[in-house]
């Protein structure tokens, strides 16, 4: 009678052991809990961003096609200084002023470049939050571990090759699974249809 309890004992221990042990989440598919987003696919497809891509577009167009105009009052200037006479007043006055403008117009050109660029960063951040959020709910409502992002394609022949090896520095994940991506369904929850 005490053998078999002591069987049935070890029975019952061995089961609930390997019960634990398939219940464990470690023991299962470590890629079972991982989803991946594409970030670009993202940042096209995201309206919110899409459209603030369009009013800057906008805004600036506007701002580079006045530097234009500018320049090309410029260049009349320059057309009447090349029939006036380089010893008079007149010339020394209108010289003056097309140094002036020159160098405004380019100091204007570099400052309107670099706001761009930082408006296009701070855009980019911005959507890059948006779309870290809508994947933490993704993840949070479907029992995902983790969501990363998918690489980027690497050029067959990269120009630069110092670039391209700190691209490959910089890269954690090498594949993935097409079956594991959720771009899609973060596109719905960022643009509110989800």
């Amino acid at each position: 009678m005490i053998k078999n309890y002591r069987n049935i004992v070890a029975l019952a221990l061995l089961l609930c052991s390997a019960g634990l042990l398939l219940a464990d989440r470690s023991a299962q598919d470590p890629n079972g809990g991982i989803r991946y987003v594409d970030m670009g696919k993202c940042f096209e497809a995201y309206e919110q961003t899409r459209s603030d891509i369009q009013a800057l577009r906008g805004e600036f167009n506007a701002k580079a096609e006045a530097i234009k105009a500018r320049e090309t009052e410029l260049q009349g200037i320059e057309g009447e200084l090349a029939i006036m006479d380089p010893a008079s007043s007149q010339f020394a006055e209108r010289s003056f002023k097309w140094e002036s403008e020159k160098l405004t117009i380019e100091r204007d050109r570099k400052f309107l470049t670099e706001l761009l660029k930082r408006r296009q960063m701070e855009l980019m951040y911005g959507s890059y939050l948006a779309v870290q959020a809508a994947a933490a709910e993704l993840a949070a409502r479907d029992g995902y571990g983790a969501v990363l992002i998918i690489p980027e394609q690497l050029p067959a022949r990269p120009q630069d090759w110092m670039s391209a090896m700190d691209v490959i520095n910089t890269r954690s994940v090498l594949w993935t699974n097409p079956n594991y991506d959720v771009t899609e369904q973060v596109l719905l929850i960022l643009n509110g249809i989800g």
